[in-house]
């Protein structure tokens, strides 16, 4: 079998990194991985260590670079085209039913769409999904939501659609303890920390977290929100100097040791606007952090039903304080925001993985 996946790029995220453990966990060295957008990221040398990574930047129409992606299909003998890219994957789908590749698979990883809305975008996107409809033989996303928001009218019981949801190799859990990291990263022994991890982008919610850092920041000198993620600091460095909290707001950037690192943080804080499957919430939990979360549809299939009036709205930053602070007083028993146990079950790699590598 020999697959090839088409990804965006191979900068830290939800999708980077869901394949790179998949490649990891089965070490894919025959698979193929190419970057549609021509570029490749800070996550290409532990990919390039296992499987051959090629940048082709791809055009919304037909173009040359599609021609090279045929003859690069038949010349290699490609079985399996994996597509990450949701209905953007029309076209490559196209080509591969063109060269006579057998399986063809889309994979959704978001539950809504990536762009700015407008008419003519939303008519191209259309398009797109009617090609995904057209060439694809299997549709799959990590979310229920996600597929109820790409195919509403979709046959429920049809075989060609399915979830699949995040895997982790639980082996990988850290064994660091809080002690140890505060003093690597200079934190107060006595410090409550509050963590978030995820990419600096609008879905992530960072506005609002900042806004629920400098309430409780202000209110509290032994609380600290710890941000970890590509394009933070840059972001909101010169904000969080603004607010005077630099010694309490700390802004750690693009990190790639970051479940090494979660056991730093005493209580996670989750806010998404939008998710696929969020990764990063998973991470938290099988690390056995207690969580407040926001109450999107992606992150309800990523709980248990028990936890779902613990969940908060997205933007409800008063909300937030109050449920944090009360935590952080120990008003409230945290082991209610713990579900450490359901979540290395329910997303163990050994099944969820398997469950992938069936479909190619």
């Amino acid at each position: 079998m020999k697959t090839l996946f088409l990804i965006t790029t191979l900068d830290q995220g939800g999708i980077e990194t869901y394949l790179l453990r998949y490649l990891e966990y089965y070490q894919e060295h025959e698979a193929i991985v190419i970057c549609k957008s021509g570029g490749l990221g800070e996550l290409y040398p532990q990919y390039a260590r296992m499987v051959r990574v090629l940048p082709m930047r791809f055009s919304y129409i037909f173009g040359k670079q599609y021609y090279r992606f045929y003859k690069l299909l038949k010349n290699e003998g490609i079985d399996t085209v994996c597509d990450f890219t949701g209905n953007f994957a029309g076209l490559p789908l196209g080509v591969a039913w063109l060269a006579r590749v057998k399986k063809r698979i889309v994979f959704y990883r978001g539950s809504t769409n990536h762009f700015k809305e407008t008419p003519f975008r939303l008519l191209y996107n259309a398009g797109m999904r009617r090609l995904v409809l057209t060439f694809a033989t299997k549709i799959l996303s990590n979310s229920v939501a996600a597929l109820d928001f790409f195919f509403p009218k979709r046959n429920r019981i049809s075989e060609r659609f399915g979830v699949i949801y995040n895997g982790m190799d639980m082996k990988k859990l850290s064994q660091q303890e809080k002690k140890q990291l505060l003093q690597e990263f200079s934190l107060p022994s006595d410090a409550f920390i509050v963590g978030h991890t995820g990419r600096c982008n609008e879905a992530k919610n960072h506005d609002t977290i900042l806004k629920v850092a400098s309430e409780l920041c202000h209110r509290h000198k032994d609380i600290h929100f710890v941000l970890v993620g590509k394009g933070v600091r840059e972001k909101y460095e010169m904000i969080v100097q603004q607010m005077g909290l630099d010694g309490q707001i700390h802004l750690l950037g693009y990190r790639s040791d970051v479940l090494r690192i979660l056991p730093l943080f005493d209580l996670y804080y989750f806010p998404s606007l939008t998710e696929g499957q969020p990764n990063a919430l998973i991470e938290a939990m099988a690390t056995g952090l207690p969580f407040v979360a926001s109450d999107i549809a992606s992150i309800k299939e990523s709980v248990p039903v028990e936890m779902y009036s613990l969940l908060l709205s997205p933007c409800d930053a008063e909300k937030a304080i109050k449920v944090i602070e009360r935590i952080y007083k120990g008003e409230v028993d945290r082991e209610k925001y713990r579900c450490k146990e359901w979540a290395q079950k329910c997303f163990n790699a050994d099944d969820l993985f398997a469950k992938f590598r069936k479909e190619l």
